[in-house]
């Protein structure tokens, strides 16, 4: 009976890793079935789509469907008097990403530090205003950013963008936050008896120990801007980036009759930075974020 009760209890626990391994599992097809399907469509002629939408084309692969996204991805500036191509939307989304991303990361990784570091009343404020900012929706802020970056002349440049982007709420403040109340004070408290302050021990000591805890959420955030589209068409209106020049591309009349052979083949030429950057980095964004990036 004891045996019997063991091997329940055995089950109930491995029962939840394998419905989670299986969902896992599912999600991975699903992405990796839209991603060949993507591929297959985007090599394919207007009429071998109509013909067959699932599966590989059949005979030619048409390759020229990328050079032809690649020349109509452009989004109009001044009235259609200026034209920006992907190459420089391109650069604008790096710039845009980058700069937002390291402001986003930074910005957190202080106010969490700070606020695990150092027990004063402000700075379980900070702690509770977060918690109640990720489960309240904010609506209606939009129109106050925009009168505000305006106001303050940051309207349409990159240095406002990353100011703007600069804050500290969000589900990652709580991540930097754990990691720094759960590293040992051993290190600090030893600097601050050699006579080092707050600001170097938080620099050659806090900052160090979290790095890779701070490139892997700058990792994440980078992927998050690169894929934002509306921010940039608000704030950016003269700095078109390829996520905004996709969804412009997508409701452009000039290439309706070519959906959606050349739009998918633009949607992957947009995808490609971002799949390179997870190629490269898929180990810290599997594995750094879940240790913390405290223990080694």
């Amino acid at each position: 009976m004891k045996s019997f009760r063991k091997k329940i209890k055995k089950s109930a626990e491995v029962l939840p890793a394998i419905i989670l391994f299986l969902l896992m599992a599912a999600f991975f097809l699903l992405v990796f079935f839209l991603l060949i399907w993507g591929l297959s469509v985007s090599l394919k002629s207007v009429a071998q789509f109509r013909a067959s939408p699932i599966g590989f084309p059949e005979g030619e692969w048409h390759f020229e469907n990328y050079f032809n996204a690649f020349k109509s991805f452009n989004v109009p500036l001044h009235g259609g008097r200026v034209e920006v191509g992907l190459l420089a939307q391109y650069g604008y989304s790096l710039l845009y990403a980058l700069g937002g991303a390291f402001f986003a990361t930074l910005v957190s990784c202080v106010t969490a530090y700070a606020t695990a570091r150092f027990p004063f009343r402000l700075g379980k404020i900070v702690y509770a205003i977060v918690v109640i900012a990720l489960g309240l929706p904010i609506v209606g802020a939009l129109p106050s950013q925009l009168r505000l970056m305006s106001l303050l002349g940051l309207y349409d440049s990159f240095f406002g963008i990353w100011f703007m982007q600069a804050s500290f709420l969000g589900v990652y403040f709580l991540i930097f936050h754990a990691a720094f109340a759960g590293a040992p004070k051993d290190i600090s408290e030893a600097a601050e008896i050699d006579g080092a302050g707050n600001l170097r021990i938080f620099l050659e000591i806090a900052l160090p120990l979290s790095g890779k805890l701070f490139f892997t959420v700058m990792i994440i955030k980078f992927i998050g801007f690169w894929n934002d589209y509306q921010t940039p068409m608000l704030f950016l209106p003269s700095f078109p980036t390829a996520a905004y020049g996709m969804y412009y591309f997508f409701f452009d009349t000039r290439t309706t009759s070519a959906w959606p052979t050349m739009k998918i083949a633009g949607a992957i030429l947009l995808l490609t930075p971002v799949f390179v950057v997870f190629l490269l980095f898929q180990k810290r964004l599997v594995g750094d974020l879940m240790l913390g990036g405290i223990k080694e």
